[in-house]
């Protein structure tokens, strides 16, 4: 029943037990949209039921999956590369130290005893400023000018105002008869 199951492109819940197979399921995980975290995981899940030499060669795969060159000691070696690259480089480096004529590097100068110990003076330095005291900052509401200010001298006469509920005789009276 497990192989027409396998049938279906999406099927994953099988355990491999070769190496073929576990690739086979690593690339239909990958088909439903396996996510690059979950990568590390699948991959475990998939070699969880081969024996080491299938492991071996699942191991391979995921190193390399495009597979190993088969002649790999027919490589083409670099020696010629590697002298000509030299040769540009010394040539590079002649041309430079030729622009600056400087024979060898000039030596840096000694700083005096002298100067060594004033150095240390300004990193000791104990003439500070004192610091000013800490104050309480207080925001400050702007005065507004008495043309900008509200006209008091006239009473509203809107009935829907909630200060005409407050205002309104016998309501909210703070006497007491």
């Amino acid at each position: 029943m497990l192989s027409v199951r396998k049938q279906d492109p999406t099927f994953i819940n099988f355990v491999p037990r070769t190496a073929e197979e576990a690739v086979d399921r690593y690339v239909r995980c990958k088909n439903r949209g396996l996510k690059a975290y979950l990568i590390p995981e699948c991959l475990i899940q998939c070699a969880s039921g081969l024996n080491p030499t299938e492991l071996e060669k699942f191991e391979r795969f995921i190193i390399n999956p495009g597979g190993f060159a088969e002649n790999a000691a027919a490589l083409v070696k670099t020696t010629q590369i590697q002298t000509e690259n030299a040769r540009v480089f010394e040539e590079a480096a002649k041309r430079v130290e030729d622009k600056m004529q400087i024979d060898e590097i000039p030596p840096l100068p000694v700083p005096s005893m002298q100067e060594l110990s004033l150095n240390q003076e300004d990193e000791k330095m104990e003439d500070f400023p004192a610091m000013l005291p800490l104050t309480r900052q207080v925001r400050v509401q702007p005065v507004k000018p008495p043309s900008e200010l509200p006209d008091t001298s006239r009473t509203s006469t809107h009935t829907g105002s909630p200060l005409s509920v407050l205002s309104s005789p016998g309501r909210f009276s703070a006497s007491s008869d």
